[in-house]
């Protein structure tokens, strides 16, 4: 699979679809809404990758969004999504840098169909503070 990215852009304070990376020249290329590509340096945006899963809507999970999820006790949670270097992987943060990869959320607390992003830490960070 093709690494998929999306930004966070700084000077906006929008989420834009990355059209290109060029980590030579350190910038990337989004597609703004009226359908134009702007240049941002790497420092102007916050780059988030596409974790390969999709939520139960059929939303694309990308690093940063916040997912909300039920354990078979029926309680509920509400945490960001995170990418592990200890452990090259896509977690789960549940603060403290107490963080699950989706393959154990998916063995010991729910069915990762049942998944739902709710927000991203750009926009809805209140949703888990």
């Amino acid at each position: 699979m093709i690494p998929k990215f999306r930004a966070w852009d700084k000077i906006s304070k929008k989420m834009f679809p990355v059209m290109m990376i060029d980590f030579g020249q350190s910038y990337v290329m989004i597609e703004e809404i009226n359908g134009l590509w702007c240049e941002r340096d790497f420092d102007e945006i916050e780059l988030m990758r596409f974790t390969g899963l999709k939520d139960k809507n059929g939303r694309e999970i990308y690093k940063g969004d916040i997912i909300r999820f039920f354990d078979c006790d029926g309680d509920g949670y509400t945490v960001p999504v995170v990418w592990d270097n200890d452990y090259a992987c896509f977690s789960v943060d549940w603060g403290s840098n107490m963080l699950t990869s989706f393959d154990y959320l998916e063995e010991f607390y729910t069915d990762l169909k049942d998944i739902k992003v709710i927000g991203n830490i750009y926009d809805n960070l209140s949703l888990i503070r």
